[in-house]
């Protein structure tokens, strides 16, 4: 038993239930799921593709992450690391773009390249740049 499973906290059986994965990970048991990522393979750079084109490919490599998820939980062995693009940078792509349109996250726009956006929330400050 780890320090982290030490805590009280762990004694309730709903958020044990609900944690679990999250304390394997914490405890060196289980992969982190951006591990995991990183071994599914995607068909071309996220980095010049279409946004319509990194939503499509998430929805068809989402079943192979699922798959292999479930597959390590059971006892499999986490694989390889694709050969190339992967799983984890088609969705880093995603979030930064998305991130970059955020015009109360302006350092986060600032850090990616991107220049934010005038939408979101009426409350929130102007985006700066």
């Amino acid at each position: 038993m780890g320090p982290l499973e030490r805590l009280r906290i762990w004694d309730d059986p709903a958020i044990r239930d609900a944690l679990a994965w999250y304390l394997d990970v914490a405890e060196n048991r289980r992969p982190a799921k951006f591990r995991i990522a990183v071994t599914v393979p995607i068909s071309f750079d996220p980095a010049t593709a279409t946004e319509e084109a990194l939503w499509a490919e998430l929805e068809r490599r989402t079943p192979s992450f699922l798959a292999r998820w479930v597959g390590i939980r059971a006892g499999a062995p986490l694989p390889e690391p694709a050969n190339g693009p992967s799983l984890l940078e088609l969705c880093r792509e995603l979030a930064y773009r998305m991130l970059a349109h955020c015009n109360f996250c302006p350092w986060i726009a600032a850090s990616t390249g991107a220049q934010a956006s005038s939408w979101g929330p009426a409350s929130s400050p102007p985006a700066q740049g």
